[in-house]
């Protein structure tokens, strides 16, 4: 359960980040973003 529990959260905040990307046009907030993914 915690397992599929973390891939859900993971996946979700990776479709959360990629929509904020998208929609920034903040280059500086899309590095960040993959930043804080390649973190986790």
């Amino acid at each position: 359960d915690e397992r599929y529990n973390f891939s859900n959260n993971e996946t979700n905040t990776t479709t959360t980040t990629t929509t904020t990307s998208s929609s920034s046009p903040n280059p500086l907030a899309t590095v960040a973003a993959n930043g804080l993914l390649s973190l986790s």
